[in-house]
């Protein structure tokens, strides 16, 4: 038996996954439908708004989609260096946080 007798993906499917792979790669997470449809057209893809609304319907990862916006899942938001957050500014943050709130109790 064959993965693709287990698993019904079509052609769509597999291009659409594939796209998202790649943006999911770039720390991307959303795309509109009319990027989505003019990136699958230029494959070679006939595509439509509803057609691919039902495709992405059928792919795990595909978040939402609403207002014409696809949101994905990638698979790790915090693998990408810009999202890494500086853990000393956090700690600063809190620290001026603790001393405005002890400021505050004492003044009372």
């Amino acid at each position: 038996m064959r993965f693709n007798d287990l698993f019904e993906y079509s052609e769509v499917d597999n291009a659409i996954v594939d796209l998202l792979i790649v943006l999911s790669a770039e720390g991307i997470d959303t795309i509109s439908m009319e990027a989505l449809i003019a990136e699958l057209e230029s494959q070679g893809h006939d595509v439509d708004e509803p057609s691919l609304f039902d495709e992405l319907q059928n792919i795990q990862m595909v978040h939402n989609i609403k207002n014409g916006i696809v949101s994905f899942h990638t698979s790790s938001k915090n693998a990408n260096i810009q999202n890494v957050e500086d853990p000393e500014k956090d700690e600063k943050v809190i620290d001026k946080m603790a001393r405005k709130k002890v400021k505050k109790e004492l003044s009372k």
